[in-house]
């Protein structure tokens, strides 16, 4: 059963319902079990006793009503089964909604197609400000969607929406749909939700939003903070345990993430894995202010920047407030028109506070032809970044600023217009077992690896090599750096005017190095 406790709704200062907590309402049997996150189907067939509702096109042009009618006799019956026939339906008159404890199944060939200019085609609760009391996950929760095509129609009716929008629920389940066409905000939005599944789902085409569109993301997580929240009361309720799973996405600003921080609060637990994009104006996956999210396994082609991690950081909004627990491993980022291909980035500031990133591992991952650095990690104490690869960027292989005690560990970088890798600022670094090929590509003072500010570093095992041009130096540091040892090295090919220009004091090669 992939239904989950409530407890950490409690966390949010919110209380769950008796309807959300209700056993076997919606989901028994083999369904996304404990242990299996990246499973099979996350949904299970309905319990036998629910009553089934089927809705059969009646040729013509239909619009929602009778597929309304279907979901409110569910709602009376305590939940159900609304199983939609195929055909072309027209969200005309108002928006589908979708009541507790209901799976609503579109079958092969079934098409709803956006007519009138409305802000969602379905959404868990009114879209006409008439709730404004409910809070934390007591919404309509327990819900599979699945099936069909939703196509938003925004060339013909541009008013900007969701395509299918949650806001203050548990339990929610969209799988092996298409959503096309969507004008401005998201073709999904999870608002204020916990345990939340979207799997095997396609997402193509949007209408992009004039200004900040970075945040336009096709598969939006958020929390319920005044005036962002669809449905229910402003009480900042985050989201939690949520799954993006299997899906593609081409032609949109972003694909998956959350653009809302809060100073009190995170999202928790989320995972994106496994999912297939291109053609995106700005981020495969953008996260902020999520603690313990895992993204792992997605391939993304001409993108405008990979993978971006911050914590809690508009100045606009509060205090920051850091994160922990982030993992970004196995992903490739095949060429990026805008930004990084990894960007893990905290912040700190005498006003504001902590924002750093601690804990976070970047590992296992591809990085091709980046437009600025393959990877980044900023403000972020203790991160690995290991056995990635970076093949072709404008500005630095790898990059680590700000972010003590890390180690940088078994990379291969190559052709990077600047330093290979470059470390600035902390102390207790290890810089070990990486190759660096063909760094400095643009001219100038360049370096295999650069330190700048950093002290008591280990830098051992590397391996420097380029054909020309040639860095000026395999390893260099500025006289703000100290202590720096760096024996068995091997730079042989890998400079052009001095195998190390270490500045600074304190630095040992003792048990020496291969120039």
């Amino acid at each position: 059963m992939w239904r989950s406790s409530l407890v950490s709704s409690r966390q949010s200062g919110a209380q769950p319902s008796r309807r959300s907590l209700l056993s076997g309402a919606l989901i028994g049997g083999g369904g996304l079990a404990a242990g299996s996150i990246l499973g099979a189907s996350p949904a299970a067939a309905a319990p036998p006793n629910w009553k089934r509702f089927g809705v059969d096109h009646p040729g013509g042009d239909p619009d929602e009503t009778s597929i309304q009618a279907a979901l409110n006799n569910a709602r009376d019956a305590g939940g159900g089964h609304v199983n939609v026939g195929p055909g072309t339906w027209r969200i005309h008159n108002e928006h589908l909604r979708i009541y507790a404890n209901t799976r609503l199944t579109l079958s092969p060939g079934t098409v709803l197609l956006r007519t009138g200019a409305l802000t969602a085609m379905l959404s868990n609760g009114p879209r006409d400000g008439s709730d404004t009391t409910t809070t934390g996950y007591d919404g309509p929760g327990n819900i599979i969607v699945e099936g069909g095509t939703w196509d938003f129609n925004a060339r013909e009716v541009p008013r900007p929406g969701w395509g299918l929008v949650f806001g203050h629920a548990a339990n929610i389940v969209l799988q092996h749909m298409e959503i096309l066409d969507v004008s401005e905000w998201h073709a999904v939005e999870y608002n204020a939700v916990f345990n939340g599944v979207i799997d095997s789902c396609t997402a193509i085409g949007s209408i992009e939003r004039p200004s900040a569109a970075w945040n336009q993301e096709a598969l939006s997580i958020d929390l319920a903070w005044p005036g962002l929240q669809p449905f229910g009361a402003a009480d900042y309720t985050q989201s939690k345990m949520i799954r993006i799973t299997n899906n593609y996405c081409s032609g949109w600003p972003t694909f998956a993430g959350d653009h809302s921080g809060y100073t009190n609060s995170s999202h928790e637990q989320f995972i994106i894995a496994n999912n297939t994009m291109r053609d995106l104006s700005y981020w495969g996956v953008s996260l902020r202010n999520v603690n313990r999210a895992v993204i792992t396994g997605n391939t993304m082609n001409d993108v405008g920047g990979g993978i971006w991690v911050r914590p809690h950081d508009d100045p606009n909004y509060d205090n920051h407030r850091a994160n922990t627990g982030i993992v970004v491993s196995d992903n490739v980022v095949d060429t990026t028109t805008r930004d990084e291909g990894i960007r893990v980035r905290g912040i700190v500031d005498d006003v504001l506070g902590d924002g750093r990133i601690y804990g976070s591992s970047v590992t296992g991952n591809v990085v091709r032809n980046a437009e600025r650095t393959g990877i980044v990690v900023r403000w972020a104490p203790e991160a690995q970044v290991s056995n990635n690869t970076v093949l072709g960027a404008k500005v630095y292989g790898i990059e680590v600023l700000n972010s003590p005690a890390s180690v940088v560990g078994s990379n291969y970088v190559r052709d990077l217009d600047q330093d290979g890798i470059a470390v600035t600022g902390g102390e207790s670094h290890q810089v070990t077992g990486n190759s660096v090929a063909n760094a400095a590509r643009s001219g100038g003072d360049g370096a295999g690896i650069r330190f700048n500010g950093v002290s008591a570093a280990n830098v051992q095992g590397n391996k420097v090599t380029s054909v020309s041009p040639r860095p000026a130096h395999a390893i260099s540091s500025d006289a703000a750096s100290a202590d720096i040892f760096y024996p068995n090295n091997d730079v042989r090919g890998g400079y052009d005017t001095t195998p190390f220009d270490l500045q600074g004091s304190g630095h040992s090669d003792t048990a020496g190095n291969a120039t």
